[in-house]
């Protein structure tokens, strides 16, 4: 292990020594990437220093995520202590599925939820789990507004025509999520945006309108804090009221943990 942390140390060196240079990689196009780089699965093993000049190659031509000069959404620079404890995590490689396989690593989580609760502005009932990505965490939240709204689907299925509310700036696993907790892609309404990108209330509220009248069951609005385009930044306020009278679940989805008036109004974040 000794030798391999040594050769992780010197490969990571040299990838800051090269970001310095040209913060930004070379561009690899998919059709010449398996001539460009050797990262074929041989039956037969290779040297170690065959190995670090493979790692070496790899890690120097892929896109620099972590520079300042890598402009896109979720990306803006390296965090040190992040960066620690990420190293750190990979070489306890604790499960967080029981205390045992996790011990105190399960309380750092928790002290993390609480915290993040406490910015939002929840009370101590509320509680949380730490996910991989939006597309999960989205799809946790409509499961939730699912059995919010009617509990026996855990069992029996689903059998009520039910149906949910997001701009159509909104993340594209709103719909894939819809098709896997079992309402459908086509019972995802996408609500029309201003020219700011932000959620049109008087639309929203006509659609859910139109839906009641036709025997559909509103179960959740989605609104997004900062949109992956424009940014925008979707009411809570002017919905709050509606939520709480229809008893609809009322989800934002935020790239990043927000405090702002109205956060707090909200079920599932």
């Amino acid at each position: 292990m000794r030798n391999t942390l040594k050769v992780f140390e010197e490969i990571s060196l040299e990838l800051l020594k090269e970001e310095e240079v040209n913060p930004v990689a070379e561009y690899i196009s998919s059709e010449d990437l398996l001539d460009e780089i050797d990262i074929k699965l041989e039956t037969k093993g290779i040297s170690d220093e065959d190995l670090k000049k493979s790692l070496k190659n790899l890690v120097l031509k892929s896109p620099k995520t972590a520079t300042k000069a890598f402009f896109n959404q979720l990306f803006g620079g390296r965090n040190d202590k992040a960066v620690l404890g990420d190293l750190l995590a990979v070489m306890l490689n604790n499960s967080m599925y029981t205390y045992k396989a996790a011990g105190p690593q399960i309380g750092v989580e928790k002290v993390i939820i609480r915290k993040i609760c406490d910015i939002i502005g929840w009370d101590e009932s509320s509680n949380g789990t730490i996910a991989p990505g939006g597309s999960m965490t989205n799809f946790m939240a409509l499961l939730m507004a699912r059995d919010a709204h009617d509990n026996s689907v855990r069992y029996s299925g689903v059998s009520n025509k039910m149906t949910i509310y997001t701009s159509i700036e909104s993340h594209y696993s709103i719909a894939k999520n819809a098709a896997f907790f079992g309402i459908g892609r086509d019972q995802v309404r996408y609500i029309e945006t201003d020219d700011k990108g932000v959620l049109s209330v008087p639309h929203l509220l006509q659609a859910v309108e139109e839906d009641v009248k036709n025997g559909f069951r509103p179960i959740m609005i989605n609104c997004t804090a900062g949109t992956t385009v424009l940014g925008a930044f979707d009411p809570i306020l002017p919905l709050k009221r509606y939520v709480i009278n229809t008893r609809c679940g009322f989800m934002l989805m935020a790239p990043i943990v927000v405090q702002f008036y109205g956060v707090r109004n909200i079920n599932t974040l």
